[in-house]
């Protein structure tokens, strides 16, 4: 079981890296081009499908001048085919002049 958490630790970390990096072709190197990929963004509705994920990403990146997660509490768990990561996300972020922080509670589910 190890071994498949580590592949799912580092899978979590290529995707907390394309968010830090504000690059679109990083985010979308990670993410299934399939019609069944899902995102919930805190605010925001439940995304269906490649094309409106990738657009919320877009807009992300596009109004976000900088992004870093410190990660807590992270949890994985490997059953089958399913992974899933339960974190904690301590957002410190940058739109324009102004600078935010938060903490929010995540699943990525793999």
């Amino acid at each position: 079981m190890v071994k498949e958490q580590d592949k799912v630790y580092k899978a979590n970390e290529l995707f907390y890296n394309a968010f830090e990096s504000l690059d679109i072709k990083q985010m979308e190197a990670i993410w299934l081009n399939e019609s069944y990929v899902q995102c919930f963004h805190p605010g925001w509705g439940c995304l269906r499908g490649w094309k409106p994920v990738m657009a919320s990403w877009r807009r992300i990146f596009e109004n976000t001048g900088e992004i870093h997660f410190l990660l807590t509490e992270v949890r994985i768990e490997v059953r089958d085919a399913l992974a899933w990561v339960t974190v904690y996300e301590n957002i410190t972020s940058r739109i324009g002049e102004e600078v935010s922080s938060g903490i929010v509670l995540a699943t990525n589910i793999f």
